[in-house]
């Protein structure tokens, strides 16, 4: 499990980029930064801690989600196996079909139950040079709880 965790820590720390993504998507900064290279080169002028506006929820995202994939993957191949039972299919074909069904039923079902997530961290991101809000304080404003 601890694999899982570190490959989503290691994801996050392309926090700058989504950061940009984010920016880039917000039409108050559309006559702010030109492009990708631009973004990261003016959010300098406002310190590097503000590359990385977000990075908590981002973290917790991608750990806990490369986690649930990574655990259930294969429990829902063997199982979509089984169902499937052979089907005369050759043994390299049944096994993509498995990786394929797996994959997209985890995909589609992590990042659905994820999504709020994305919305957190975008309503954070969207912001240059504003005062630091945590991820759990912008949940509970976004979602009104």
């Amino acid at each position: 499990m601890h694999k899982q965790h570190f490959s989503g820590a290691c994801e996050a720390l392309l926090c700058p980029l989504e950061r940009v993504q984010a920016l880039l998507q917000t039409s108050k900064y559309h006559d702010k930064f030109k492009n990708t290279l631009h973004a990261l080169t003016r959010l300098q002028d406002y310190g590097y801690r503000e590359y990385y506006r977000g990075f908590s929820v981002i973290l917790i995202r991608n750990s806990l989600s490369n986690t649930l994939f990574f655990t259930l993957r294969d429990p829902l191949k063997e199982k979509i196996l089984e169902l499937q039972d052979g089907k005369g299919l050759p043994v390299p074909v049944q096994q993509l079909f498995g990786d394929f069904v797996a994959g997209s039923l985890l995909g589609a079902t992590i990042s659905t139950v994820f999504f709020p997530l994305g919305v957190v961290k975008n309503h954070m991101q969207a912001k240059v040079d504003a005062p630091y809000e945590s991820g759990l304080k912008v949940f509970k404003d976004v979602w009104n709880l």
